[in-house]
């Protein structure tokens, strides 16, 4: 019998036997525990035995890295040769948000449910547990990305972080923020272009009291966002800004809209409770909003912006 870490299997795995007799398919967990109830198993262990062969098993050497440089997913034969061999979804300068296995590539670093982007980066896949952090100038591409932090406290699913990023959208990309935080953070010192280039779409929805692109609640006051191209839907929840501020805290007023420019593509905003469709954010049900920033659109831009249902400026 053979010993390795195997990924929990897809559909074409029905064959695989389990050594500890406890179920068809052999699971195991990121620290190489077996995941099955009751099992106090190291490794998954397949069974020689019990499964029939796959008369069209690949064919490949069997002194691969498995959890080191090599970056795969392996399928263990059922007599201890590797059957499948699926390359893990980030690799290089790519970032799947649904890999939490590679720990590092070109321009990014991974661990404990954080990617932390100091280079540029394509981002790809879908999670809702996994988000992004930017901690250095970088150029990005979003490729049908869907990260979803609903439910999840303080967990905003794409944050940039005192850096100048330029984003380029390719697919449609969805980022949903968890309560207290933008859907797409752009806060104070933080700085977003979304190129002319971009293609694609972003639906951009911030968890209450987050801008859909922006500062995140307490009166979080948005930084520097521009958009030159691609398809903007931006929504702000419980006074936060369609894009602009956060909304308002306990004692203070909502966030200032930063510095906006919009000079092209196709933008939606719609603010929640005092919060703007572009500008500042504000109260939840008041209007206690910071005051707009500076908000220039021009060009052929196409923008609609509605502001909450207590919106009264500012």
């Amino acid at each position: 019998m053979t010993s390795m870490y195997i990924e929990p299997m897809p559909a074409w795995a029905e064959d695989v036997f389990c050594a500890h007799e406890h179920s068809e398919v052999c699971y195991a967990d990121e620290e190489l525990a077996c995941e099955h109830s009751g099992c106090d198993a190291d490794l998954c262990v397949l069974n020689e035995k019990e499964a029939p062969q796959d008369d069209e098993d690949q064919e490949v050497t069997d002194d691969l890295t498995v959890m080191g440089e090599s970056s795969l997913s392996v399928f263990i034969g059922v007599s201890g040769e590797i059957q499948q061999i699926m390359p893990l979804g980030s690799s290089g300068s790519t970032i799947d948000v649904s890999d939490s296995l590679t720990a590092s590539g070109d321009g990014w670093t991974y661990a404990g449910g954080i990617f932390t982007v100091t280079g540029d980066v394509t981002i790809t896949g879908s999670t809702t547990t996994n988000r992004i952090i930017v901690t250095g100038n970088a150029d990005i591409t979003l490729d049908s990305v869907n990260i979803d932090m609903s439910g999840k406290y303080f967990h905003c699913p794409f944050e940039i972080k005192n850096a100048y990023v330029n984003l380029t959208l390719i697919g449609n990309n969805t980022l949903t923020g968890g309560p207290a935080t933008p859907g797409l953070a752009v806060s104070s010192g933080a700085t977003l272009v979304i190129t002319s280039e971009s293609s694609g779409s972003l639906a951009a929805t911030g968890g209450p009291g987050g801008a859909g692109i922006g500062g995140g609640s307490g009166g979080e006051n948005g930084g520097i966002i521009t958009i030159n191209g691609g398809s903007i839907t931006a929504t702000g929840s419980g006074g936060g800004a369609g894009i602009g501020g956060g909304g308002a805290g306990a004692i203070d007023p909502g966030g200032s809209g930063g510095i906006i420019t919009i000079t092209g593509g196709s933008v939606t905003a719609t603010g929640s409770g005092g919060g703007a469709g572009i500008g500042s954010g504000g109260g939840a049900d008041y209007t206690a909003a910071g005051n707009s920033g500076t908000i220039t659109i021009s060009g052929s831009a196409n923008v609609t912006a509605t502001g909450g249902t207590s919106y009264a400026g500012g």
